[in-house]
């Protein structure tokens, strides 16, 4: 694969076992290929690890350690991808099967341009029932970039 870039995807989680696997089998899913997924666990104390170890053929770099919060645990696993794009994604969302297809798509046709990347994401409630989407165009009303629906090219992050 080298005419396609490689897309890391950062999953931080603590104590999410009902969710985790969910997450785990939506990255599995993907129908874009080259992808380095890493897993930043804040030692969770649930049967969260024993749910990632089940993946550990997906799973690139597994890090499960004591953190000091979301952002800590999201710069830990920035620190650690090499792709060229960047994608954060919490163990209680997942991805279409077409997600990084769909954003790799976007960034070539863009000419590779260095930037973010987004969509619009749809919100379930815990039965997993359709609630509403939540559409880009909103951005100018409130904030509506969320982290599962953003990629970011890897050069942003360094600056």
């Amino acid at each position: 694969m080298h005419n396609v870039p490689l897309v890391s995807v950062i999953t931080i989680v603590y104590n999410c076992d009902t969710y985790i696997e969910q997450c785990l089998k939506s990255v599995k899913a993907q129908t874009y290929d080259n992808i380095e997924y890493i897993i930043i666990d804040g030692a969770s104390t649930d049967d969260t690890l024993n749910i990632v170890n089940r993946y550990s053929h997906i799973i690139n770099t597994l890090v499960s350690e004591r953190d000091r919060g979301i952002s800590d645990a999201f710069n830990k696993g920035i620190a650690k991808a090499t792709g060229e794009i960047i994608a954060i994604l919490t163990a209680d969302d997942y991805f279409n099967p077409t997600t990084i297809e769909d954003e790799v798509t976007a960034y070539i046709e863009n000419g590779k341009k260095k930037g973010v990347y987004y969509g619009n994401i749809r919100y379930f409630d815990e039965s997993m029932s359709y609630i509403r989407v939540a559409k880009i165009d909103k951005i100018w009303s409130y904030m509506s970039i969320y982290h599962p629906s953003m990629f970011v090219t890897a050069d942003i992050y360094k600056e």
